[in-house]
């Protein structure tokens, strides 16, 4: 994780925006996401834009992971983690913490970032008004 300002990242396949919302709530000073889909790179940006308005330090390209270009303090991937044509949502049973695959996509940063930080369960909701982001 993206502990300290100062960090640049890359994240190969941003498609949620969840990796790119979570290293902005951890201080990233520059996140470029790629994607290899411009409309699920257009999610990215909006999901970005409704969790974190101010951000204005990420970078957003059409991009293969093996084309993409620049040095990175952190790189991070969260491919689907399942067989070609195989159900995500079949696969929720073997996750460490289901919840927080099928929670709302706003409060996912803030559930696992809690269960990192062991301060809530991974179920808990955020408190009213707490934000993600920075």
């Amino acid at each position: 994780m993206c502990s300290r300002s100062g960090r640049s990242v890359l994240e190969l396949g941003a498609g949620s925006a969840y990796h790119t919302i979570l290293m902005l709530g951890q201080g990233a000073e520059r996140i470029v996401a790629t994607e290899i889909s411009p409309e699920l790179l257009e999610t990215t940006r909006r999901n970005v834009a409704s969790n974190c308005p101010e951000a204005r330090n990420v970078e957003y390209r059409v991009a293969n992971w093996l084309d993409t270009e620049g040095e990175f303090d952190v790189v991070v991937c969260n491919p689907p983690f399942c067989k070609s044509g195989q159900r995500i949502p079949t696969l929720f049973h073997r996750l460490p913490h289901p919840r927080l695959a099928q929670a709302p996509a706003a409060e996912r940063p803030y559930r696992v970032r809690a269960v990192i930080d062991g301060r809530h369960r991974e179920d808990s909701p955020p408190p009213e008004g707490e934000r993600v982001c920075a």
